[in-house]
């Protein structure tokens, strides 16, 4: 089992890698509501995502190395499903617009 410092110093990194998220959420959920918003704003904001998706998987990836508690692995595959949620949401208004 990891150290007490150590098991903190992973909860940092997933409690930033959930303010990223929330960050990018708020930003994403004002480019989806403007009525002005295009195909290129879409690509954009999905590339955003789906860069903060990567980056999460590649911490969630060395993470499953670390003998970390049931709570802190669930709290990770919560943060991935949202990320992925994103995706999901802004390919579908992407192809809505595109659609015409």
């Amino acid at each position: 089992m990891l150290s007490p410092d150590r098991d903190e110093q992973w909860l940092t990194a997933l409690r930033e890698h959930a303010m990223l998220f929330q960050n990018t959420q708020e930003q994403i959920a004002s480019v989806l509501s403007s009525a002005q918003m295009n195909i290129q704003d879409g690509q954009t904001a999905l590339r955003i995502v789906r860069e903060g998706k990567t980056a999460f998987l590649v911490f969630s990836d060395i993470v499953r190395e670390a003998d970390l508690s049931k709570e802190f692995y669930a709290a990770a595959a919560e943060i991935e499903d949202r990320w992925a949620e994103q995706v999901r949401m802004l390919v579908g208004r992407l192809q809505e617009l595109q659609a015409g």
